[in-house]
């Protein structure tokens, strides 16, 4: 009887495993198709079921039991690959296909609201709003506090009507998230509309708690991870949401797969939990990876600007604070380069034009890489070198940083001899009075 029992035990344990392996049979006879997906279209895709430790079991195709199944933990599963079709009816935002760098944030979070191209929502307010030949896309708006009537005669207002976008000014919304940080703002917004936010002077579209504008990805950014959310809201146009549109969209294989977490032993549940973190953090490091490849491709650039800088300052003998200097870099401001970025560039540039080793002009690019110079601090600290300082000249710092008045000062220091050395205590109790009499003296 006892084996008898046994025996019915074990089977009972390998029921939930083979009832997997029956329904991923019958899934393997659907017609199947192979998505290659990147990196972070996968990490964004929080919505599949395949993260769950319930699909990493039906992925082990040699499980013809539990203890099989456990064994076959100790091997990291592949990424799934098959995926059924699933129907959907959303509505994708992205920024314009022609999105360009430069002062068009204003234009850029109207086409992405309105599915416009950046061309389009340009040209309208240029001709129809009117700008000079020179405009690149700077906007003009009131804030929540200058009233309705200004805001609704703003450049912003004026398009998103003439796009159909139907803008409202929900005074409720601008009331509540003024001077809110915009990652705060975006999370909490109602998804059944699109929103325009201004930050200060500064222009961004908001989905569904995705920020939009010329500096994001295509699809948005989240608003934890934007590169202005510590901004905060001036202003809230709350819009429409474009037409909803049905799409054909993959769905993981695994979504049709029945729970049976609960029916699993603890010992497998564990195993296929730790399989799924090594799987997330396998993707972290892949996409942290990429990053670092990004970097180090925006450090390129960056040096290569400089490298066309660099010369044209030497050999036009651009002097600093002239009337030259401020040209130039008005013109780095006309061409898209931010205020900040602009003055950044002159500085630097003007400094790094005196240094000797850069005397040739034709090789600048080769004799900054010869001297490892390939990111903009490293040519800084080459060009403002800082002096380090001495320990006392450090505490001498601190000491009159941390008081009022010199007497202040020195006692502080004798009081701290007298902590390293207690010997120095009568000295550091009455040094600084003998001191004042012998001066009033």
């Amino acid at each position: 009887m006892r084996e008898t029992g046994g025996s019915l035990a074990a089977l009972a344990v390998q029921i939930p495993a083979l009832a997997a392996i029956i329904v991923w049979r019958r899934l393997r006879g659907l017609e199947l198709e192979h998505v290659e997906g990147n990196v972070w279209g996968w990490i964004g895709s929080k919505r599949r079921a395949w993260r769950s430790p319930d699909a990493q079991a039906i992925r082990l195709r040699g499980a013809h039991s539990v203890s099989s199944a456990d064994a076959a933990l100790l091997t990291r599963p592949s990424r799934p690959k098959h995926t059924l079709h699933e129907v959907t009816t959303m509505t994708i935002y992205r920024t314009p296909i022609d999105t360009t760098s430069g002062p068009n944030c204003g234009p850029t979070s109207i086409a992405t609201l309105t599915g416009k191209t950046l061309a389009e929502v340009m040209a309208y307010i240029r001709q129809t709003i009117g700008k000079g030949p020179n405009w690149k896309g700077s906007t003009l708006n009131p804030k929540w506090k200058h009233g309705e009537t200004f805001i609704k005669s703003g450049d912003i207002f004026k398009s998103l009507e003439h796009f159909g976008a139907n803008p409202i000014l929900d005074a409720a919304l601008n009331d509540r998230y003024q001077k809110c940080q915009i990652k705060t703002a975006a999370e909490v917004l109602p998804r059944d509309k699109a929103y325009l936010i201004l930050t200060g002077g500064h222009a961004q579209a908001c989905v569904d708690g995705r920020l939009f504008d010329q500096n994001t990805s295509e699809g948005g950014d989240e608003a934890r991870a934007f590169w202005g959310r510590k901004k905060k809201v001036s202003l809230i146009v709350t819009v429409d949401r474009l037409p909803e549109t049905k799409i054909e969209e993959p769905k993981p294989m695994t979504d049709a797969i029945p729970a049976i977490h609960a029916t699993l032993p603890e010992t497998t549940i564990f195993g296929l939990t730790a399989v799924a973190v090594a799987e997330h953090e396998a993707a972290f490091q892949s996409a942290n990876g990429e990053a670092k490849g990004l970097r180090a491709d925006a450090n390129v650039s960056k040096i290569e600007a400089y490298s066309v800088l660099i010369p044209v300052i030497k050999i036009q003998n651009i002097k600093k604070g002239s009337k030259r200097a401020g040209e130039l870099r008005a013109e780095l401001e006309m061409a898209g380069v931010s205020k900040a970025c602009a003055k950044r560039y002159m500085e630097i540039g003007q400094a790094a034009a005196k240094l000797p080793m850069l005397k040739n002009v034709a090789d600048i690019a080769a004799t900054l890489n010869e001297n490892d110079i390939k990111t903009e601090a490293a040519l800084k600290n080459v060009c403002f070198p800082t002096v380090e300082k001495s320990i006392v000249e450090k505490l001498v710092d601190a000491a009159k940083a941390g008081t009022d008045t010199p007497d202040e000062a020195l006692q502080a220091l004798l009081d701290a001899a007298a902590v390293i050395n207690p010997a120095a205590q009568d000295v550091a109790n009455t040094l600084v009075a003998a001191i004042n009499r012998k001066v009033a003296a």
